[in-house]
């Protein structure tokens, strides 16, 4: 990653004292630019050194949504996913192969959220998004739905994302759902919502600055080319809904994210 200065300064970092609700928030180790998580095309990946990093990438939780906030924590989302919170799982976990299965891709980062634009800001409140996550889409303005209605209130009852519900890619070293993963449910550069507030688990987007769509790495360490019209929903299926062990129910995108669906459909 070219971060000596980055990890000298971790091994030498004595923490401040307890207090403050982030005490880490603009300390050396976690502060400044890692280029090779900025995207070039997006200048709110690139910000002074004194803030916490930003990052272009963020990791892939399958196609699970219901609790995926404590994945691998709670029966039956598990397997959806490589990543688990408080474990960890090796290549032989990913069933359907490293070369169909999606490790991360990117998303917009997220200027601290002053505008209405889909692909930084996250809906709070939404209920049942694992039996109907499409309804998510709904909050898209019809005329232009890479941004949310402008009728919208969002959850502390402004017509405004605050901090917090617009920081997509803000804390690199955050693992909240909100800042650093994605689910293959909904297209690329739509929407993404929370079943509760920032914290809580929900559907969350990839998006990015690039035209039609975004860049995705795959676990054989190949990048490919996601365009916003990847197939989504499997044929057949009126109201696709969370699955907690075989094919994925959100077509090819739902199958790339899936480590153990045993689809048959490749990208």
């Amino acid at each position: 990653m070219e971060q000596q200065a980055r990890y000298e300064s971790i091994l030498t970092f004595v923490k401040p004292s307890a207090g403050a609700w982030d005490p880490l928030d603009g300390q050396p180790p976690i502060r400044g630019t890692i280029p090779t998580i900025s995207c070039p095309s997006d200048i709110n990946s690139k910000v002074p050194g004194t803030e916490m990093t930003r990052t272009s990438i963020v990791y892939s939780l399958g196609d699970a949504i219901n609790n995926n906030r404590d994945m691998g924590l709670n029966s039956g989302i598990g397997g959806r996913s490589a990543f688990v919170r408080n474990g960890w799982k090796n290549l032989a976990a990913i069933a359907d192969g490293t070369s169909n299965t999606i490790a991360a891709s990117e998303t917009k980062v997220s200027n601290n959220g002053d505008n209405r634009e889909a692909g930084l800001s996250a809906m709070n409140g939404v209920s049942s998004l694992d039996t109907d996550p499409r309804q998510c889409l709904d909050y898209l303005d019809s005329s232009n739905i890479k941004f949310y209605k402008s009728t919208y209130t969002f959850g502390d009852g402004s017509t405004t994302p605050d901090t917090y519900e617009a920081k997509r890619g803000c804390w690199a070293f955050d693992s909240y759902l909100n800042f650093t993963a994605f689910c293959t449910v909904l297209p690329p550069n739509t929407a993404n919502c929370s079943n509760g507030n920032r914290a809580e688990w929900g559907v969350y987007s990839v998006a990015s600055r690039h035209s039609g769509g975004v860049n995705a790495a795959l676990f054989d360490g190949s990048v490919r080319f996601i365009p916003d019209t990847i197939n989504c929903v499997s044929t057949g299926i009126t109201t696709p809904k969370q699955v907690t062990s075989g094919p994925s129910e959100f077509g090819v995108w739902g199958a790339m994210g899936s480590i153990s669906g045993s689809e048959s459909v490749a990208p």
